[in-house]
């Protein structure tokens, strides 16, 4: 039979019996030891191995922001290529206004949008993005577009 914990090993698990890492490491050091312990219920019992860690997060603006567009193009009946071209109609000012406003709620910066959607200067963006209201009124899909993507103006996801 195996020696039982001492006294100041015994007081370690009481003590900090919250403390996983103090556990884990008394099972991981004195297995034999701990299970008497675990089976009289004075231990809890022997923690799992921590999982892997996860492989860290790239973050791709413009792959994200393509996505964004893609979406924003299909409410609107367009292409993300017209999106980002020269065309001056209703829809496609309409559209962008969307995209920037998604944007900008995510703490895109003017210049970065500008970007984006064809290499604008940043006083284009924000002169679209002050008419965003205006567009709304005359057009229903503005709101109908910013309500369906409204789970992606909290930050982290675009």
């Amino acid at each position: 039979m195996t020696a039982p914990l001492t006294q100041e090993e015994r007081e370690r698990v009481g003590i900090c019996r919250g403390s996983a890492e103090l556990l884990a490491a008394l099972w991981r050091e004195h297995p034999e030891r701990m299970e008497p312990l675990y089976k009289a219920g004075h231990a809890p019992a022997p923690s799992k191995p921590p999982p892997p860690p996860l492989p860290p997060i790239v973050f791709r603006p413009l792959g994200v922001a393509r996505d964004l567009l893609d979406s924003v193009a299909e409410d609107f009946g367009v292409s993300h290529g017209e999106i980002i071209g020269n065309g001056r109609s209703a829809k496609l000012v309409e559209a962008r206004a969307v995209v920037i406003t998604i944007l900008r709620a995510r703490g895109w910066s003017y210049p970065q949008i500008g970007k984006v959607l064809g290499d604008r200067d940043h006083s284009t963006v924000i002169h679209v993005a002050g008419k965003l209201d205006i567009y709304a009124e005359r057009n229903p899909v503005v709101g109908q577009s910013l309500r369906r993507h409204d789970h992606l103006m909290a930050r982290g996801q675009v």
